[in-house]
């Protein structure tokens, strides 16, 4: 669920007032005064994360395509919320930007002496909309590392009041999670608390592939069911007898009396000869 991410005036207030009445009415033998208070209050809100055609199969280019961590960033905007939206907050993703990095099967790390540089390169329209840094988890689970929400706070510490950040880790399975910080609504909003959308361009390959999913139709097959109906055995002058298999499932020896007879490995059951093309042709 969503949550705050600052105490409200109102917490601010109500924690004051706590404190000063604890102060006033107890007794610390310890010398020490221990006070806290959760303010993250839980909402039931979303918000909606579009992605533009172009950066959605870029991020996903990446994510296939390296065997090793690969992270990016995002040129990232607020969008208006569209009329009879669910959602309280709307964010679009317009475009994947790859930095300087180090990486390994386990590590993506920003190059500490050309990331600077790389920021400083962009014109103020997409500087000042890097907002969203996303990377990869190859083959393994999605949840943010020590090291990831280290990086996480080293970010969001140079945000102001009003800014938000984006963050994502996928892998190759598809699994996701997703955090978006919003300082201007005091809101934090998680991974199934975002609705994921894609723009669809009137050429682009979302088209293609939906219009491909309607000329194509799916035959069904369904395999046939073999009943196994046990042993049994035909002579010239006994007729022919049914028994059930065996109830044991160890292996059968071949009774040398049964001739002309025939044997299945998979079900350890043997079967009389159905006719002397069989046998002639050694099944």
């Amino acid at each position: 669920m969503s949550r705050n991410i600052k105490p409200t005036q109102e917490f601010i207030d109500s924690c004051r007032n706590d404190f000063l009445n604890m102060l006033s009415k107890g007794v610390f033998a310890s010398g020490k005064v221990d006070f806290s208070r959760s303010f993250a209050i839980d909402t039931k809100q979303k918000a909606s994360l579009t992605f533009t055609e172009k950066a959605w199969h870029k991020m996903w280019a990446l994510v296939d395509e390296f065997s090793s961590e690969v992270a990016w960033h995002g040129v990232c905007k607020r969008e208006e919320l569209e009329e009879g939206a669910t959602e309280i907050a709307a964010y679009r993703i317009e475009d994947i930007l790859v930095y300087p990095q180090t990486v390994s099967g386990a590590t993506a790390s920003s190059d500490d002496e050309k990331y600077p540089m790389w920021l400083m390169s962009h014109p103020d329209e997409v500087f000042n909309h890097i907002r969203f840094q996303g990377h990869s988890h190859v083959n393994m689970g999605v949840t943010p590392s020590t090291v990831d929400t280290t990086f996480y706070n080293e970010l969001l510490s140079q945000l102001k009041d009003g800014d938000f950040y984006v963050f994502a880790i996928y892998n190759k399975k598809r699994d996701k999670t997703i955090k978006i910080y919003d300082y201007g609504m005091n809101l934090m909003f998680e991974t199934a608390d975002v609705n994921v959308y894609i723009e669809k361009e009137p050429d682009g390959l979302e088209r293609f592939i939906d219009e491909a999913k309607s000329m194509v139709t799916e035959i069904k097959y369904t395999a046939p069911t073999r009943t196994y109906y046990g042993a049994y055995v035909n002579t010239p002058s006994t007729p022919a007898k049914t028994a059930s298999a065996p109830a044991t499932s160890k292996p059968i020896t071949k009774p040398s009396s049964y001739a002309n007879t025939l044997y299945d490995d998979d079900d350890d059951i043997y079967y009389g000869a159905l006719s002397n093309f069989y046998n002639t042709k050694g099944i």
